[in-house]
């Protein structure tokens, strides 16, 4: 099986024909597999060969491509997964990367007003140049508004302390915090956050949606996060999309722009209310004769199956 990556002469290219899938330009399109290629190779490989494909979804969020790619491959939207076992409870404490989570800033976060803090994290990988980092900042103290900012130490080469102004920790040390990670279904679930500046990778998203619930800034970097922006801004009407400059740079006016609009603006309780929506939604599916619950009762029943014939087959 050969494996294919598009690329586009014209970013600004409308591409309308995919099946299942909303418009979208060609600048949108994930980019290639320059973080773990080899895995992502090996995955796309084999997935021709599986009995089914496995989704960190709900079915009602995206019914459409579901449905196209259930035309070739079984498919258990099971998701989202932080809900499984805690519909109408808090969220269980899960942790997903290497870092050492710094649980000082709940303590900071209650004392707090609620939904007063914009929660700034771009994930476990992705990466910004000094110059960018810098304009976050400025857009960030401009805005006037609170924020718990996560700035991994690996995020950009050099000292946090030297790229960062005196000026910046000046005039933001009573309204902000920065730390170099944070226990995030546990941020985004305190009545303090009231609002994500996120990468858009789908394990934050869906950590959002099933926590918080509050509205997203989106600001994706690299592979899928530039179509989950798309779906988050334009289908579900959950975020606002940050604008880059020709350079492909966000500047400091567009960053301060952005944050008082999501904070305090006219646009602000449509996005609480589709959020919420989102999130009754998984809710509901994780209920007896919900979509999830039907599918995960389904996908163990089909493994069952699958192990039972294997066995057969090799006796």
């Amino acid at each position: 099986m050969k494996i294919y990556f598009l690329s586009f002469s014209d970013p600004n290219l409308l591409i309308d024909n995919i099946p299942g899938v909303f418009p979208f330009f060609a600048r949108e399109l994930p980019t290639g597999p320059k973080i773990m290629p080899h895995l992502v190779m090996e995955v796309l490989e084999n997935f021709h060969e599986s009995a089914g494909v496995i989704f960190n979804t709900l079915y009602s969020w995206e019914s459409k491509p579901l449905e196209v790619i259930k035309r070739k491959f079984p498919v258990y939207p099971i998701g989202p997964l932080p809900l499984m076992h805690c519909p109408d409870k808090s969220l269980p404490e899960v942790k997903t990367t290497i870092w050492r989570e710094d649980e000082s800033c709940l303590k900071w976060l209650d004392a707090m007003p609620t939904s007063s803090i914009l929660y700034v994290s771009f994930g476990s990988v992705a990466s910004m140049g000094v110059n960018q980092i810098q304009k976050l900042a400025e857009g960030l103290e401009a805005s006037g508004h609170p924020f718990l900012w996560v700035l991994r130490v690996n995020m950009v080469k050099g000292s946090i302390k030297d790229i960062l102004p005196d000026e910046f920790w000046e005039k933001t040390r009573s309204r902000a915090l920065v730390i170099s990670w944070a226990p995030q279904l546990k941020v985004l679930a305190h009545a303090a956050v009231g609002g994500f500046l996120t990468h858009c990778g789908w394990h934050s998203i869906v950590e959002n949606l099933s926590g918080g619930c509050v509205p997203m800034l989106c600001w994706p970097l690299i592979a899928d996060q530039h179509f989950n922006a798309k779906l988050l801004t334009d289908e579900w009407k959950v975020g606002l999309q940050l604008l880059q400059d020709d350079d492909g740079i966000v500047k400091k006016e567009e960053v301060t722009r952005a944050v008082k609009e999501l904070m305090a603006g006219k646009i602000r309780q449509s996005l609480i209310e589709n959020s919420l929506r989102l999130k009754e939604a998984a809710c509901s599916a994780f209920q007896e004769g919900g979509s999830s619950a039907k599918y995960i009762e389904g996908l163990v029943q089909d493994m069952t199956n699958l192990s039972t014939h294997t066995k057969s087959d090799n006796e």
